[in-house]
């Protein structure tokens, strides 16, 4: 009887065990990064595969410490590619990543990118943030016409 009991017991230990080698996706998608291989024992804070979910790719950005305030989840981002003059895209900001890196004094920005068929992990793209524009009234320099107590004369057509 002993034996059986000890048996029940070595049972539910491996039951336990296989239990935690099973590793389930919150998403569906594509693995694009293992990190993790048979064998390693990792922890809980560890990154075990990066997934592309649903083909949904996103732009990750460094943003300088001094211009974070300037960025708000949100925002419209211009995207181009130097490999591409034609690629001419628009993401928006998603997510400002709470901790800026100690050496490089950056954050990460995440930006959704559209589904393009274009787009593949691993590209290299620059991004245009505007954080400022106002609104000016401009003239051709024919136009206006400087006056000798220092102000300046304009002529419309």
């Amino acid at each position: 009887m002993a034996e059986l009991a000890e048996a029940k017991a070595q049972y539910q230990i491996n039951a336990a065990r296989l239990k935690d080698t099973k590793i389930i996706s919150p998403v569906g998608g594509k693995i694009s990064q293992p990190e993790a291989r048979v064998g390693d024992i990792t922890k809980s804070s560890q990154a075990l595969f990066t997934i592309i979910e649903n083909n949904r790719l996103e732009l990750q950005v460094k943003i300088p410490e001094t211009q974070l305030t300037l960025i708000r989840p949100g925002q419209t981002v211009k995207i181009t590619s130097d490999a591409d003059s034609n690629l001419k895209l628009q993401g928006k900001v998603r997510e400002i990543e709470p901790i800026v890196d100690e050496t490089s004094r950056q954050a990460t920005v995440a930006v959704d990118l559209p589904r393009q068929t274009a787009l593949k992990p691993g590209m290299f793209l620059s991004v245009d943030i505007v954080t400022n524009s106002s609104r000016t009234l401009t003239a051709p320099m024919n136009a206006v016409l400087p006056q000798t107590d220092g102000s300046y004369l304009g002529f419309a057509e």
